[in-house]
């Protein structure tokens, strides 16, 4: 009598089903991933803006009043890391793209931002924030 010898291994429908599946599964993983790097960016930025806060007041307690000048702030708050406030102006995560705002009049500040995940756009700084407009600020307490 003869043995029946099964087919070892998997058929080509069985193949192209488990890779659709896992195709499937890796594009919902990388959609998930740009949202949750846009937030973590986000987050990034402002905790940024409060170390810049922290500075700016330090400097104000020691010079009775905020730097002056309304532009990007690595150019506009040179002073923080002229007299060691900072080390150095902190840049937007994607700072080739977007940028931090700051506007000042000596008594009153604002810093703005884009924060990748939403807000209302407003031009509170005189500006935009690199190539979109600002839609986070921070300002003196």
């Amino acid at each position: 009598m003869k043995k029946k010898i099964s087919p070892k291994g998997f058929t080509l429908v069985e193949l192209l089903i488990a890779i659709s599946i896992l195709v499937i599964l890796m594009g919902v993983g990388l959609v998930s991933l740009r949202g949750s790097q846009a937030v973590a960016r986000d987050a990034h930025r402002k905790a940024e803006l409060g170390e810049i806060r922290s500075a700016l007041e330090l400097y104000r307690s020691d010079n009775d009043a905020y730097v002056v000048g309304t532009d990007y702030a690595e150019t506009v708050l040179d002073p923080l890391t002229v007299d060691g406030y900072l080390e150095s102006i902190p840049l937007d995560p994607r700072h080739s793209v977007y940028r931090y705002r700051y506007s000042s009049d000596g008594l009153i500040y604002v810093l703005c931002a884009y924060l990748e995940t939403g807000g209302e756009p407003a031009d509170w700084c005189g500006g935009d924030c690199g190539d979109e407009p600002c839609n986070y600020r921070v300002e003196n307490p």
